[in-house]
């Protein structure tokens, strides 16, 4: 089943994927669909919600509806990428993340990982964009990387009338060439 097949039947759905395998669009599919035959909410920011802030809402969730069930019986379909950056730590949160909660497993029995991707048509770019999500450079996408450099890349690469830069710091940032 597809995500929107599982949103319809009335299921918690969560699904991710890397850029460009149209989430969004999902998403405003979602909205459109389901907006008007039932209550369900539909968020994305979950990538960086804490293991403690996910338990938090659903505890209040079920205090305000009266409703022992996950959520309080409210329907949930979330997305994100848990590749990117983790939850912040502090004094009163340990920064883990929201699917390492025992209640995960039991809010979200459907976890789908969209794997087209529709924005981008070179494989090997997909292919090393992968990698450095996982943290697990191969030799090739080390040489494809390499030559990306500034010295074998003109503005017509991308399409722009620049050659887009991308720096750690605002510092770095501002004094780019």
């Amino acid at each position: 089943m597809n995500v929107l097949d599982l949103a319809l039947a009335g299921h918690n759905v969560f699904f991710c994927g890397s850029g460009g395998t149209e989430k969004t669009f999902t998403v405003k599919r979602l909205v459109n669909i389901l907006g008007s035959k039932r209550k369900v909410v539909i968020t994305y920011e979950v990538s960086q919600l804490s293991r403690k802030t996910f338990e938090t809402i659903n505890y209040i969730a079920q205090g305000v509806r009266g409703d022992e069930k996950p959520f309080g019986g409210i329907q949930v379909i979330a997305l994100g990428d848990f590749k990117q950056l983790p939850p912040v730590s502090n004094d009163l949160d340990q920064g883990k993340y929201c699917f390492e909660s025992p209640l995960w497993k039991i809010m979200f029995c459907h976890n789908i990982q969209l794997k087209v991707v529709y924005r981008q048509e070179q494989k090997d770019f997909i292919d090393v964009l992968d990698q450095i999500a996982v943290g697990e450079m191969s030799e090739s996408a080390l040489h494809f990387i390499y030559d990306l450099s500034l010295n074998n890349l003109n503005e017509n690469d991308f399409g722009l009338n620049f050659i887009p830069h991308i720096s750690c710091t605002i510092f770095d940032a501002n004094f780019q060439g």
